[in-house]
């Protein structure tokens, strides 16, 4: 356990010394800035619009926004914040491999799977505060200008897109095991994502997958409730853990 939590450390102090602490907070502080904004702005645009919607014939009415415009907002907001976060830590491992800066460590008495685990935690730890971080700015920013209240399952709604970033977290790990550069990760989490979102395209098959995670603005709006997620969220956590488990297995028979 002493090594385990030594390593993590050492995995957290690196990455704010890299600076890509910095960059993830200014991403999804960024974020959660411009969810309540850009819903706040809308109809200002429209306002100042119109005139040149009404030469080429276009008639826009008025237009309402509330707090449930800005969390839309964030919806469609966190996905690049979770690809940013994704792609930095894509060659976390495969760096390791390629710079030979591993064999060191495990010739020092290193477990791979403390390896493995310690920066998986690492930054699913970094994910999460970032995630919260902007979901904090987009609740005040939205507190400020609307009601909050009128807007359901908010909390829950986070939980989804927090588990939904685990999971392709843990699956960089798992492709990490077997590829040996970042970019090799990176196109088999494409792989994945089209995969998925190709077996979105049957009905039967919507409720089970990961992609539901995001499915946000339907709690927002009541149209569904937590209830309504539960499968899609037993299958993220059972895949999530089958690819930490082909991580540490892959890795601890991986020629370093």
């Amino acid at each position: 356990m002493r090594e385990f939590s030594a390593f993590l450390n050492k995995e957290l102090l690196e990455r704010f010394r890299k600076g890509r602490l910095w960059i993830l907070g200014g991403v999804f502080f960024a974020m959660g800035v411009i969810s309540p904004l850009m819903a706040w702005v809308t109809p200002i645009l429209y306002d100042m619009l119109s005139e040149e919607f009404a030469q080429i014939g276009m008639t826009v009415g008025e237009i309402h926004v509330s707090a449930i415009d800005s969390w839309l907002q964030f919806v469609g907001n966190v996905p690049m914040a979770m690809l940013v976060t994704v792609i930095l830590f894509s060659g976390a491992y495969t760096g390791e491999y390629s710079k030979g800066t591993l064999i060191p460590l495990v010739t020092k008495g290193l477990s791979r799977r403390v390896f493995v685990l310690a920066k998986l935690l690492a930054e699913c730890i970094v994910w999460t505060g970032g995630l919260l971080l902007c979901f904090m700015v987009t609740y005040i920013g939205t507190a400020l200008l609307w009601d909050n209240s009128t807007v359901k399952h908010l909390l829950f709604a986070c939980f989804g897109w927090w588990l939904y970033g685990v999971f392709f977290l843990c699956a960089a790990a798992a492709f990490s095991a077997f590829m040996k550069s970042m970019v090799q990760v990176l196109l088999c989490l494409g792989s994945l994502y089209i995969v998925i979102r190709i077996l979105g395209f049957f009905p039967m098959c919507i409720k089970y997958l990961p992609t539901k995670l995001s499915s946000s603005a339907t709690l927002y709006s009541g149209a569904e409730g937590p209830a309504d997620f539960i499968p899609a969220i037993l299958i993220a956590a059972v895949l999530s853990a089958v690819f930490v488990i082909i991580a540490v297995k892959v890795t601890d028979k991986r020629q370093l």
